[in-house]
């Protein structure tokens, strides 16, 4: 229980930086889309008394959804909505690009010209304390049809502590997000 109090973090969608585009809604046409990648901040090492991780999903068109969310959890490997111990977001936008390191970084670059991929949308959790680096946290993407079911994503396990063990290479100046998308 006291990790799990002490892993409550606060919750923000970026909406700096971003174009927003209005959301309407059907069905999963390619399983890839809903398959997260995720960010560290640039500036981020092993002495960083916490930190922060962007996550990223896409969908393919705007006509099929009528909303996008995130489930995560810290103890539920398999995070799903109204689930015990899963944190959940939902929102009715998509995005074209977003901003990392100063330079705009459309749908395309960041799932490398994928056709399925037409809009993002994304998440932020911040507030991660040094404490929890390695600690396992659980996410996935969901989208909502229009007839009021959810389909999901796969999980994915995030844990910062395996992600600065990587030796990643951080961007020369140390500000900003990493560009490289996981």
């Amino acid at each position: 229980m006291k990790k799990t109090v002490s892993l409550l973090l606060v919750i923000s969608m970026l909406l700096t930086a971003l174009v927003g585009i209005g959301l309407t809604a059907s069905a999963v046409q390619d399983s890839r889309m809903l398959n997260v990648k995720y960010q560290f901040p640039s500036s981020l090492t092993s002495s960083s008394e916490s930190t922060a991780v962007r996550l990223f999903a896409a969908v393919d068109e705007l006509d099929k959804y009528s909303k996008v969310g995130w489930c995560y959890s810290f103890t539920n490997s398999k995070p799903t909505k109204d689930e015990n111990y899963c944190y959940t977001s939902e929102s009715t936008k998509v995005y074209t690009s977003l901003i990392a390191n100063k330079k705009t970084m459309t749908v395309k670059d960041i799932y490398s010209g994928a056709s399925w991929a037409n809009y993002i949308f994304f998440f932020e959790i911040s507030g991660i304390p040094k404490s929890d680096f390695n600690t396992n946290f659980y996410v996935r993407s969901y989208v909502v049809l229009k007839d009021g079911s959810i389909e999901y994503g796969a999980v994915s396990t995030i844990n910062v502590q395996k992600y600065l063990n990587s030796q990643i290479t951080y961007n020369s100046d140390n500000s900003g997000w990493t560009s490289r998308w996981y």
